[in-house]
């Protein structure tokens, strides 16, 4: 009998020890998840500050790629205006996008060959800081399968959200670009003015002069009017073609493996690639807009009535291949530029991210 109730005793002191461990195991383990949601409460980015952060990043690396795509756009402007409105077989001012820099050159230094730099410098930031920065959050938004703001932190120039329509890619696209252009309509005059040959009746010496001018010809709304329409509808093709083609590209690319481990690999062969599209898109639009933003008031009247008469009266006199000029020399200048600006943006969000978890 006494070795009985022994037993018992030890029974209860080890069921007793058991379940002490387990309750301390217990407290530890909620201790732990405690922790660690309490550290991911604490690590949590605000999704504001990620609107605000990529905003920043749209703005800062077109600025900085323009520095090194500036002569493109030059060259572009001024072969878009080459033959205005003469017939094919006319002579030309340029041979092509090497003769058009040469000739810059010679004739006007590097302050030729980067003509314009400081204010396509300010143009980029700030159109690209509408355009591209409010992009994600925007797609975000109309994705209405989107289930928490917290899936919408990473943005389609840093890495990409799988099983986003491409309707609504195009639809945020197109509504982000033509808010950029709607308010940024003066820059994009004042710089296409900026970057004319020097012996053109528009071509300005300095963005204040070409304000000036612009104000004297048609009052101040001019400068939101002049152009506004192709400029316009060139920005909303422009982004509702390069992001959400850029986008598609993203997802075929992470599934390869020699890219997914490569980030900014992926991010340039896929800007490349979306550029190229971007470009044959847009171009027929650009030379609209340039001969727009170019033409002086003259006493007889402007040389262009409007949008579509400017398209008409190119394509019945330059025939329908002139929408095409300065393609060449537009897509030496988009396809670096958006290269180096969807490769930056991607670095830069990395680079954040990194700080933040080894913070």
């Amino acid at each position: 009998m006494p070795s009985s109730t022994a037993a018992v005793s030890t029974a209860a002191a080890s069921s007793s020890s058991t379940a002490a461990v387990s309750t301390a195991a217990a407290s530890s383990s909620s201790t732990a998840a405690v922790s660690t949601a309490a550290a991911s409460s604490s690590t949590a980015v605000p999704y504001w500050q990620v609107v605000c952060t990529g905003v920043a990043y749209s703005a800062l690396a077109p600025a900085i790629s323009c520095v090194l795509t500036n002569p493109m756009d030059v060259a572009k402007t001024r072969l878009n205006m080459d033959r205005e409105l003469r017939p094919p077989g006319a002579p030309r001012a340029f041979a092509g996008i090497v003769d058009c820099i040469r000739q810059a050159w010679a004739a006007e230094g590097l302050a030729g060959v980067q003509r314009g730099l400081g204010f396509a410098v300010v143009r980029e930031a700030s159109k690209n800081a509408f355009r591209l920065g409010l992009y994600d959050p925007l797609e975000a938004a109309l994705d209405t399968r989107r289930r928490s703001s917290a899936e919408a932190t990473t943005t389609a120039t840093a890495g990409v959200r799988p099983g986003v329509p491409m309707s609504t890619r195009v639809a945020a696209g197109a509504t982000t670009g033509a808010v950029a252009a709607l308010v940024c309509n003066p820059l994009d005059l004042c710089k296409s003015r900026l970057q004319l040959s020097p012996g053109h009746a528009s071509v300005a010496g300095s963005a204040s002069s070409a304000m000036r001018a612009i104000v004297d010809e048609g009052g101040l709304a001019s400068l939101w009017t002049r152009g506004a329409a192709p400029n316009i509808a060139r920005s909303c093709v422009a982004t509702s073609v390069a992001l959400p083609v850029n986008a598609q590209l993203k997802e075929l690319a992470n599934r390869l493996d020699a890219l997914r481990g490569r980030p900014a690999v992926r991010d340039a062969a896929c800007a490349l690639g979306s550029s190229v599209v971007t470009t044959f898109a847009i171009n027929p639009l650009d030379l609209v807009r340039v001969r727009l933003f170019a033409q002086p008031s003259l006493e007889g009247g402007q040389l262009y009535r409007g949008t579509l008469d400017c398209a008409w009266r190119v394509a019945t006199t330059e025939g329908l291949l002139a929408f095409w000029k300065g393609s060449a020399a537009a897509f030496w200048r988009i396809g670096p530029h958006q290269t180096l600006t969807f490769t930056l943006i991607g670095w830069m969000r990395r680079m954040e991210q990194s700080w933040r978890e080894g913070g």
